[in-house]
């Protein structure tokens, strides 16, 4: 029976392991944690690390009729890379998953093109990063080139501003760039390329937390996006992606939207991380975004999983609740009072008691996700952020940060 290597057991994977089932597959999930959420859902089950690549692919290698490997994150993509490289399956061949994670090499490509992009360049040290900001004369983003999750990541105002922001960056990677700061809408992207077709799988509006942070906070599918926009921001991911070597599988990007029209942040060869393509988009779109690319390996009719009925009018969103200090993770209080809330479907703790957490600084501190729907955007929000303040997160520890 056709199998898929499914990265990833925990409580967030589950609706992707279901979607692989509904595909007609079978399902082996690989995690490192042995009381993985979900290990017991899947077929099988190997405890191994996602950045493990030798032992993944030796949990690959006793796969007999392996058709591909799924991640929802970047973590995990080196891996993938390397043993649908190595084993000839279809997905990312480790030369564009360089040039699509190192953000630098991107953005380069990409302007060499003609294609929006952001401004910006390498910097080596604070002294040529100012230098940059003088040049761009404006709003900046200092961060890592290599990074996710907008670890490392921080607006620049004003040159006092980028000692700090190099501190911060130089933590998460050894290669910084300094970016001319976008402003517009933020719109999450997916697709999947399939036999030379871009099959649409969902835009979402995505908010983060205020400067000079950039946390992801909340968001929303369908997108507030139009019939054109839209054309032109799959365009214009699908051919980034074409650009950058990637010619099949799940394509995810980020993209600001403004007057010019849709500039290019980042393009991934995955879809958007499990909040958003397992627990929201299936819900607003009907389908699970990775079902056309699961039923594809099991040689089934994959167009069809995009004809399942649209949900129209249902707009579906996420807000991420995050550590209010740094410390150790005790419990979250409040959990049946927030999730009885008018408009709220679900709650989902994603800590364990006793694990340590960061301060809102990054994704790291996220604690658990609220997920609801609403009329419109604003009583969303209203109902989200509700339930969000419901939630207590006990912390064991102070309000120093940790490292974690």
């Amino acid at each position: 029976m056709a199998t898929l290597l499914h990265i990833g057991a925990g409580q967030l994977q589950m609706p992707s392991i279901r979607a692989a089932h509904a595909a007609g597959l079978k399902v082996i999930a690989t995690d490192r944690d042995p009381e993985a959420a979900c290990r017991h859902r899947a077929d099988g089950f190997v405890r191994v690390a996602a950045d493990d690549t030798e032992g993944v692919l030796q949990a690959a290698l006793e796969i007999d009729d392996l058709v591909g490997i799924y991640t929802a994150g970047d973590h995990a993509l080196p891996t993938v890379a390397r043993v649908t490289t190595r084993l000839g399956l279809p997905g990312p061949s480790v030369e564009s998953l360089s040039t699509l994670l190192d953000k630098s090499r991107s953005t380069e490509l990409w302007r060499s093109l003609g294609l929006r992009t952001t401004a910006g360049r390498r910097v080596a040290d604070p002294d040529d990063a100012r230098a940059a900001f003088a040049e761009m004369g404006g709003p900046a983003i200092l961060k890592p080139a290599g990074s996710s999750g907008s670890r490392g990541v921080r607006s620049i105002v004003a040159a006092a501003d980028i000692d700090r922001a190099w501190t911060e960056a130089s933590a998460f990677g050894n290669v910084i760039l300094m970016e001319r700061q976008l402003h517009g809408r933020h719109v999450d992207v997916n697709l999947c390329l399939i036999e030379g077709e871009v099959v649409r799988c969902g835009l979402l509006d995505r908010y983060f937390t205020l400067p000079p942070l950039h946390v992801p906070l909340w968001g929303h599918q369908p997108a507030d996006i139009g019939t054109a926009e839209a054309d032109a921001i799959y365009a214009l991911v699908a051919e980034a992606a074409l650009a950058a070597g990637l010619d099949q599988g799940p394509v995810k990007a980020d993209v600001v939207v403004n007057a010019e029209g849709p500039h290019l942040l980042e393009v991934s060869p995955r879809f958007h991380g499990d909040v958003s393509s397992s627990h929201v988009s299936p819900l607003a779109l009907g389908w699970h975004p990775a079902l056309p690319w699961f039923r594809h390996l099991a040689g089934q009719d994959w167009r069809s999983a995009t004809e399942e009925p649209q949900r129209a009018g249902r707009l579906i969103g996420w807000r991420a609740v995050l550590s209010p200090m740094a410390g150790r993770f005790l419990r979250v209080e409040g959990l049946e009072s927030a999730i009885d809330m008018a408009g709220i479907l679900d709650v989902i703790v994603i800590r364990r008691n006793g694990q340590l957490v960061p301060a809102g600084t990054d994704n790291r501190a996220v604690i658990a996700f609220v997920f609801g729907e609403g009329e419109n955007w604003i009583q969303l929000k209203t109902r989200l952020s509700a339930a969000a303040g419901a939630l207590r997160a006990v912390i064991a520890g102070g309000n120093a940060p940790m490292k974690v």
